[in-house]
């Protein structure tokens, strides 16, 4: 196997698991010579979500991820894990009309909010 290969794969934007298929060796192997040589994964390159989604959608995506994330920032606070599955009830139930309500419920809670109003990145 050529080192020239996997370097070329790598430098095409390939993930880990198509240049182990490609060069007949499993994504590990890959993973472990990209750490090797101090290279990042490919994958990281994220998506904006308001690139795949219409203006009305990207708001309430906007409004969605910055209510979750306070969410687990309050758990965090609090030195609990979140509790996503009532975020998701209270989310998808009546609140969901107002979501600036689901905001300020987790607002009172963990008071230090501003740098949960940047526009999250979706990674793949």
């Amino acid at each position: 196997m050529s080192e020239t290969l996997v370097r070329i794969l790598y430098e095409q934007g390939l993930s880990d698991a198509k240049i182990g298929k490609a060069i007949g060796k499993d994504g590990n192997w890959a993973w472990y010579w990209r750490k090797k040589h101090n290279l990042p994964a490919n994958c990281n390159k994220g998506i904006h979500y308001s690139k795949v989604l219409n203006p009305e959608q990207s708001k309430e995506m906007h409004q969605f991820l910055v209510a979750l994330k306070a969410c687990v920032r309050t758990a965090n606070t609090n030195g609990a894990k979140p509790n996503v599955g009532q975020f998701m009830r209270e989310w998808a139930g009546k609140e969901r009309k107002r979501p600036d309500r689901i905001k300020r419920k987790y607002e009172k809670r963990a008071p230090k909010w501003q740098h949960l109003e940047q526009e999250p990145t979706v990674k793949c």
